[in-house]
């Protein structure tokens, strides 16, 4: 009797690490559970540099997280490294329309841009902009991974919708959230870990 107290003890042990082990590497914001780290195909290891909620008039959209090689608080090293970065939406309110998401894409790369920048990244931003064609709905995770030779990949729901393979065009997405007129500043120190 005391061999199987033993081993059903030992078996809930088990079992209780099983479940709850990934929960010990992840936080929560939001009712969202975000992973300390991340790792690209390549080996490439990301942290979480920072996350928080984009809010529109008192409404939380979704959660924002900004995964980097190594944490960094300052934008200008950020957008100037040429190193993989993750940054990643997990929406937490019920539907936000595609038009919405697109009026909100528009509205930060032309306060963060120039004339000619944009005019030079017009079909980079086309692309961009085509991969939001439906709405996004409480649960829809996407992930804009910028992998060095490869180019920025927009996934939704670990499905890929495509790659942007210009350089250039890493940098001007990022300053929709970290840039000098992001679309959210509460949630620009957030994901800068502020």
């Amino acid at each position: 009797m005391l061999v199987i107290n033993i081993l059903m003890k030992n078996i809930m042990v088990a079992l209780v690490l099983i479940f709850f082990a990934p929960l010990a590497h992840s936080i929560q914001k939001s009712g969202v559970y975000l992973d300390q780290q991340v790792t690209f195909e390549k080996g490439e290891v990301l942290h979480l540099n920072g996350a928080g909620l984009r809010q529109e008039l008192w409404i939380k959209l979704y959660v924002g997280s900004l995964y980097l090689a190594d944490k960094n608080s300052n934008v200008i090293d950020i957008l100037s490294n040429s190193s993989a970065y993750r940054l990643q939406m997990d929406f937490v309110y019920h539907e936000v329309t595609h038009t919405k998401l697109l009026n909100g894409w528009r509205e930060g790369f032309k306060k963060n841009q120039d004339e000619e920048t944009m005019r030079k990244l017009k079909n980079e931003i086309e692309q961009f902009y085509s991969y939001f064609n439906k709405n996004a709905v409480k649960g829809d995770r996407y992930r804009l991974d910028y992998i060095p030779g490869t180019g920025t990949k927009i996934i939704k729901n670990k499905v890929l919708l495509g790659i942007i393979p210009s350089v250039d065009f890493k940098n001007i997405l990022l300053e929709i959230w970290l840039g000098n007129f992001p679309i959210d500043s509460g949630l620009k120190k957030d994901l800068l870990g502020l």
